[in-house]
């Protein structure tokens, strides 16, 4: 929605995202593009809390069921 509209994000060619882990959003992002997820002990939490900004159900649900595993 936000590239979609009159938001100033529209007419930009960088958009800032603030309070997101710039590994996890890479994680993210390689998800999108390669379908592979790469969650451990130390990014776990990060990649939940970008996957849960961006409503990413798929990824949210890996990195619960990560952490139920520990």
């Amino acid at each position: 929605a936000m590239f979609e509209s009159n938001m100033l994000e529209t007419k930009q060619r960088e958009i800032v995202i603030n309070d997101i882990d710039p590994d996890a959003l890479e994680k993210l992002i390689l998800y999108a593009y390669e379908g592979r997820l790469e969650i451990h002990q130390d990014n776990v939490t990060n990649v939940l809390r970008a996957a849960h900004l961006f409503n990413i159900s798929e990824i949210v649900d890996s990195c619960c069921k990560y952490i139920e595993k520990q």
